[in-house]
């Protein structure tokens, strides 16, 4: 349950980023904005400041800012290109700024922690059963060397326990903050079959100091990548089999949160990242509600040099912010019967 707030506050922090994007936006191009609201659903409470009125709703999923210029009933004078792209400025503004907060949350991830290597340390013990406890393991050794072979990762923890003697205790090399200890070990069979040691791991990567310069390059570069990788997983799972694509939701997500192991600042910043980048990316999507869909209607009207009636411009906001409400309860309550 812990792990669901935790992940609800994170979203609702990277929904008031987006809505401020779009609001800055805003003012900056000249528009006047009505209203700003962070979450999705009836509004809790709200108060008005300088003309503009400020509400707070209960789910923080989303959020939107209403400008008085992208009213339905709001006339254009003109259809002009140069007001079209004022307008998609200000639409493009939200996950632009989702893009910023992911580029800056990586550049204080690598200039405070460092770069991954690609390399590890070995791995670290995150929790310790009896029999483990016993031998003297605790929670925050690194394993570095099993009977004198080098441990990296899980696979090399259970081929140098299997090159032990049968009836002999494996010899553990272990860190203990920063000095060196020696534990004699029993193996035993994890569920996979693997030899371990009685205790659950994370990998603890070599990390590399960076200068200013790259630490800038690698946060503006690591949007991109992201994107690109989330793309591609999601084009080739789609391809493989459609009917077996089964989209992360909160509840979901909050799960494979909460069965994480051995949680450190740079998870959760790179936890941060990757949702923040998920955010924009979604809200891209060329379907209505969203402000993909909201990009299409107002390069449609350019094209066109004509303006939607109210009357269809609501009824396809509304229908597809019905759908997608429809779609996020479906997948919510499915979450949470399975788990």
């Amino acid at each position: 349950m812990l792990a669901v707030f935790a992940l609800l506050a994170g979203m609702a922090l990277l929904s008031l980023v987006h809505e401020v994007g779009h609001a800055a936006a805003a003012r900056l191009v000249g528009l006047h904005i009505t209203d700003i609201c962070l979450g999705l659903g009836p509004p809790l409470f709200s108060f008005e400041r300088r003309g503009i009125r400020f509400l707070l709703a209960p789910i923080p999923l989303g959020g939107f800012v209403r400008v008085a210029e992208f009213s339905p009933d709001y006339r254009r004078p003109n259809l002009s290109c140069s007001s079209s792209i004022l307008r998609m400025v200000v639409i493009v503004a939200g996950p632009a700024t989702n893009y910023l907060f992911a580029a800056l949350t990586a550049f204080v991830l690598i200039s405070v922690l460092g770069i991954e290597t690609g390399g590890s340390k070995g791995l670290k013990v995150v929790s310790a059963d009896a029999g483990a406890a016993h031998a003297g393991l605790v929670a925050g050794d690194l394993i570095f060397q099993v009977n004198g072979r080098p441990v990296k990762d899980l696979r090399s923890l259970s081929q140098a326990l299997a090159a032990s003697d049968a009836d002999a205790d494996a010899v553990v090399a272990v860190s203990r903050g920063r000095q060196p200890k020696e534990l004699r070990m029993s193996r035993l069979h994890a569920r996979s079959g693997a030899w371990a040691l009685g205790a659950a791991y994370t990998v603890e990567p070599e990390i590399r100091r960076t200068g200013l310069g790259e630490a800038l390059g690698y946060a503006l570069a690591r949007p991109l990548q992201e994107s690109a990788s989330m793309s591609a997983r999601a084009a080739a799972a789609i391809k493989a089999s459609p009917a077996n694509v089964r989209p992360l939701g909160i509840v979901g997500l909050a799960d494979r949160v909460h069965a994480a192991k051995g949680w450190t600042w740079r998870r959760a910043l790179t936890l941060a990242i990757s949702l923040s980048v998920a955010m924009g990316l979604f809200n891209l999507l060329p379907f209505p509600g969203l402000d993909g869909g909201r990009l299409c209607i107002e390069a449609a009207q350019a094209i066109c040099r004509r303006q939607l009636s109210p009357r269809w411009l609501i009824a396809i906001q509304v229908t597809g912010g019905l759908i997608l409400l429809a779609a996020w309860v479906s997948l919510t309550a499915f979450e949470i019967h399975r788990l």
